[in-house]
């Protein structure tokens, strides 16, 4: 493989995947220079010991025995030239230069060749220290440069050993071992090229498999932090270690805080540890809705073991269980009101002829004053049939909410302008409005019905002692981060404590003329809308209706009843 490196680097991994650096592979190119330099350091001992050598023991008996000068000034050269390349390679960058490097091994050829002349040539054993550049340029180089450092060294050896053979220093049975070593030298090529290919092609696919995993764990990651379900490591000491946004924002902490780790479940909502300590107690004990507050949404917490390295360890799934049930609830009055629109539809035509015929009867002179009682009896209820067909009709046809940013100050006081010019007699109902108040995201449409409904139902209950019914409006910032709390409150005898669980259920009313379906289809309006409707009583006995409406940081997309 040839011995450049490409431009790019890799690219920098992010810090949470700072443990997988260890399992990725260098590059081949970083390898190849870690190799080189493995080789420019032997070269340099290698020039060492041949200097020292000649030094230290008598070199007509080991080394130059036909030429010690030759000898002394090629070993002292090798010597200050590896040394230089020792030093260029230490500090050259990634890219490693193919001419170079092939210089540095024809200077290897030329001086091991040189030394061995110098030695009597093949006698001395020096010419099998070329089998080491062999080595390494097989490692380095393509298959046709290493062949070519292979062929280069048995030439010298045989060319080395042709001249040694005319000057009488070795007879014509040396170019056995001569021709023989020069076999060993590409069969060792050869051999290490197949050893180093088999090497880089195992190392290419783990660094594949390892850039797949690197980038499987990158989308986990990414997964995990931008899901809906908030997930939560949980250790052996119930403390959490770790948890993504949509955790943090299911329990109400800090939002612009990554995790917050180390604290005790506990810390975060009392009722998760209880159900956590149960479930580990209990595996198949099944997980129960809870609030973290009074006000919060329903959360839903499933449990699963995770096996980590400190030991055991949990994972706790957690679900808004609210948005699990008004999606439910969309689904059964979808259904419901594809049925009930049918049946109105049917029962229209037959009321129509009805309450043609008892405006006919109240119309007829020849009629009793008794009869015309009860056809004004039986007029009035089929108006009353006609009044709840049309909610009904309302509920069916009802398309999903394209909600807007609305300044709750200004639109209260519009719509409260435009509310007292429909009454009869201009009543003026008070309206207080917290200063900077965040911006909310409501349909205007369906706003503008709950809070009619809800004045009407106010002013019809409050009490009538004064002049005109004393209701009022507020408008404050929730004690529920992120929202906003619209209160209706009036002053009469409230709601009965026995009737307080059904003021939302369709047609349940207790007022004579009323349908039953006011109060129903403003709570519906607003989750839909991603709010809720609750109906509450203050310690002076007075009534709240509380419409808790998400600011617009904190607004969730709702349930599009269009997708049912």
């Amino acid at each position: 493989m040839a011995a450049t490196k490409k431009s790019d680097t890799p690219p920098k991994q992010p810090d949470y995947l700072s443990g997988l650096a260890e399992f990725i592979p260098p590059t081949l190119e970083r390898q190849d220079l870690t190799l080189l330099r493995i080789y420019a350091f032997y070269r340099v001992m290698l020039a060492m010991l041949m200097v020292l050598v000649m030094v230290g023991f008598q070199p007509d008996q080991i080394v130059g025995s036909r030429d010690i000068n030759l000898y002394r000034s090629t070993a002292q050269a090798y010597f200050v030239v590896n040394a230089a390349a020792l030093i260029w390679v230490r500090r050259s960058s990634y890219t490693i230069n193919t001419g170079h490097l092939f210089l540095m091994f024809f200077i290897d050829i030329l001086a091991i060749t040189t030394m061995s002349d110098a030695s009597a040539g093949i006698a001395s054993g020096l010419p099998t220290l070329l089998l080491v550049p062999i080595a390494a340029s097989a490692m380095l180089f393509t298959a046709t440069i290493a062949t070519l450092v292979a062929a280069m060294s048995a030439l010298a050896t045989l060319s080395d050993t042709l001249r040694l053979v005319n000057i009488q220093l070795l007879d014509l049975n040396s170019f056995v071992p001569a021709g023989l070593l020069g076999s060993l030298f590409f069969a060792t090529s050869l051999f290490i090229q197949f050893l180093s290919r088999r090497m880089r092609t195992a190392q290419e696919l783990a660094h594949q498999r390892s850039q797949a995993l690197y980038d499987l764990q990158r989308l986990n990651e990414q997964v995990v932090q931008h899901m809906q379900t908030g997930v939560m490591l949980v250790g052996d000491d119930s403390r959490v270690r770790l948890m993504n946004p949509a955790a943090e924002l299911l329990l109400r902490q800090d939002q612009d805080t990554p995790y917050l780790t180390g604290k005790s479940l506990s810390e975060y909502s009392p009722e998760l540890m209880h159900q956590f300590t149960k479930w580990r107690d209990n595996p198949s004990s099944q997980p129960q809705a809870f609030r973290t507050s009074e006000h919060s949404e329903l959360l839903l917490a499933n449990f699963a073991w995770q096996r980590g390295s400190g030991g055991s360890e949990s994972l706790i799934f957690l679900e808004n269980y609210s948005q699990v049930l008004a999606q439910a609830q969309q689904l059964k009055l979808a259904s419901l009101g594809r049925l009930t629109a049918s049946i109105a539809h049917e029962i229209r035509n037959p009321l129509s002829a009805a309450s043609h015929a008892t405006q006919l009867l109240g119309e007829s002179s020849a009629l009793p004053q008794e009869d015309l009682r009860l056809a004004e009896i039986v007029h009035s209820h089929v108006h009353r049939i006609n009044s709840i067909i049309e909610n009904v009709l309302q509920i069916s046809r009802r398309e999903a909410p394209t909600p807007n940013n609305i300044d709750p100050t200004v639109w209260l006081n519009d719509f409260m302008f435009e509310y007292r010019s429909g009454t009869p007699e201009g009543e003026v109902f008070p309206v207080d409005c917290d200063p900077g108040l965040p911006p909310i995201r409501f349909d205007e449409t369906h706003l503008h019905q709950v809070l009619t409904n809800l004045l009407n139902n106010a002013e019809r209950h409050a009490s009538t002692s004064g002049p005109q019914p004393h209701v009022e409006v507020r408008c404050v910032v929730d004690s529920t981060p992120g929202y906003c709390a619209l209160h209706v409150i009036d002053d009469g005898p409230g709601i009965r404590t026995e009737d307080e669980a059904k003021i939302f259920e369709p047609f349940y009313t207790t007022a004579q003329q009323g349908s039953g379906l006011g109060l129903y289809i403003a709570k519906d309006l607003c989750e839909i809308n991603g709010a809720s409707l609750e109906y509450t009583r203050s310690k002076d006995h007075h009534s709240y209706f509380t419409m808790r409406i998400p600011t617009i940081k904190s607004h969730t997309i709702p349930f599009d009843r269009s997708q049912v």
